[in-house]
């Protein structure tokens, strides 16, 4: 839950060219998502996955790395499970309250876990489909200025890549 006790997500598809394409043409709802990784505010890890799988990729700071290591564990024949009974405090964002710098080290970071799991294809492939979601989200919404200011800021994100 965040600071007013609302529920957050935890479970989300683990980022991927097709997974990038399918939410920037608003398709994610079609297709069924087989691999998902759990945010990293509470992970509970088994000894025996730590042991077959390694520990963090110490080349993450701060974002995507329980993404990459649950990604890894799925690879290696373990799973992923939500535990809904299991209630914990998180308060989000406040490892960087730069808002530039947290969007910076998150950039920086999927950039890192696309060339990683995908190669400079893959990576590159998930950029274009973040600049077309962005600059279509721009160009359809009709919504409020700070919705249009937002969708702004994406399409300057995914220009600048990382």
């Amino acid at each position: 839950v965040d600071r007013s006790g609302s529920v957050q997500r935890v479970t989300w598809p683990v980022p991927s060219p097709i997974q990038a394409w399918a939410d920037a043409l608003g398709l994610s709802r079609l297709f069924s998502v087989k691999d998902r990784f759990l945010i990293g505010a509470v992970l509970l890890l088994r000894g025996a996955a730590l042991d077959q799988v390694g520990g963090f990729d110490e080349r993450f700071f701060v974002y995507a790395e329980e993404c990459d290591w649950q990604l890894r564990a799925i690879r290696a024949g373990w799973s992923v499970e939500e535990i809904p009974t299991l209630v914990a405090r998180h308060w989000g964002g406040s490892s960087s309250l730069d808002g530039s710098q947290r969007e910076r080290l998150l950039r920086q970071s999927a950039r890192r876990f696309a060339l990683k799991w995908y190669g400079g294809a893959g990576w590159q492939s998930m950029r274009l489909a973040a600049l077309t979601g962005a600059l279509l989200r721009l160009v359809v919404t009709f919504g409020s200025p700070a919705k249009r200011k937002r969708y702004a800021s994406e399409l300057v994100a995914a220009i600048r890549g990382a």
